[in-house]
This record gives C-alpha cells, structure tokens and sequence, in this order.
C-alpha cells in the first residue's frame, strides 16, 4: 500500500469492556488471556500485520469493527516510519490497494487473452468491415467463429455487436486455451468499457 506494509495495532478500551474483546483476539492473535490483557493495559502492540496482504487486512478491520462496537479506540503505527495512521487514512490505502489490484488483473487480462466470437453468418456482413482482421477458427453454412487479440478492430466490431443488436457469443480465454467454457463467456459491454476505461 504505496509503500507500506508493516503495521502495528494498538487498541486503547475499558478494563469491563476488554473481556469482550479478549476471545476475539485470542483467535487472531495466537496470544494468551493473561499476555492479551497485559498488552491492553500497558496500550502494548497486539498484533503486527502486512497491510498489502487482503487476508490480513480483513482480520483488522473485524478488530477494529468489534473493538470500535465496545468503546474501544484504535492506534495503527507504521513499522518503518513510526508514525500513526488514522483509520480514514489506512481505509484509504486499501481502497487505492483494491484499485491497483484491479487495474492490473485488467490488464492482464487485456494481454494474456483473447476474444473469439461466435455468430450467424448472415450477421456478418453487418459487422465485420475487413475479415482478414481477424482469425476464422470454424464456420459452415450457418454460423463462423472468429477470435482476434484485443485491437482497436476488435473494439470496433464488438461495438457494431452492441449497436446492430447481432446475436453473438463472447468469451474471453487464455491464449493458448483451445476449448471454451461457459465461464468464459463475456459481453460486448464488459470488455469495450474496460478496453476504453485503460487505453482511450
């Protein structure tokens, strides 16, 4: 998360309302009642987590959660730089962590795949200006299927899918994946508004 990776949690709360919180820090933690309640007491780290990993920082946010619920306040210290975060500021960075985690699974998609399409072949004169843009896999008297790496030629077909309203199958597979499976299979939509959100 832009940098930073080693947090450390603190979690100040009432000695009554501690108790409520112990068990659940017990299953996160690994530590003992007695060592739990030390480190409340003395405002010690009770855990350290890596605020890159999604794992981790679901088992915070849970702490945070109940611990916020019981009256409780929470520190975050960054490792390296000794500093606190506040909790608008670590929410923050695993919202822009989200958003960089997508934006490459995008565009590793966009780059380690390919699109092929089926369709009626009395459609095609419809969509396709220049069929030497794209590999023809199969076709007979009645349908064709045709596959292409993402291109703007791609884009423009797939977009005359959309406004001619052409009955098509889409899927999106591996480059080197020859069989198709229905949890391949995307729409037009999906992939011109990716396409465009990353290169127009």
């Amino acid at each position: 998360m832009m940098g930073m990776s080693k947090i450390q949690m603190i979690i100040e709360i009432s000695s009554d309302s501690s108790n409520k919180l112990v068990p659940l820090l017990r299953k996160y933690t690994g530590l003992g009642i007695t060592d739990i309640k030390n480190r409340l007491d003395s405002k010690q780290s009770l855990l350290t987590f890596n605020s890159l990993d999604e794992d981790d920082c679901k088992v915070v946010n849970t702490i945070i959660a109940r611990a916020q619920q019981l009256g409780g306040e929470i520190k975050l210290l960054d490792e390296d730089f000794s500093e606190e975060l506040s909790l608008e500021h670590f929410r923050n960075l695993q919202n822009q962590h989200k958003e960089t985690s997508r934006y490459l699974q995008d565009i590793s998609d966009l780059e380690c795949s390919k699109i092929r399409i089926q369709m009626k072949r009395e459609a095609l004169t419809d969509v396709v200006n220049r069929i030497s843009s794209f590999t023809v896999i199969n076709h007979n008297q009645d349908h064709i299927v045709m596959e292409s790496e993402y291109s703007s030629e791609l884009m423009e077909l797939l977009q005359k899918i959309v406004d001619h309203q052409v009955d098509a199958s889409i899927y999106q597979v591996e480059m080197d994946q020859e069989t198709l499976d229905a949890e391949d299979k995307v729409s037009a939509h999906v992939i011109l508004d990716t396409y465009k959100k990353y290169f127009e």
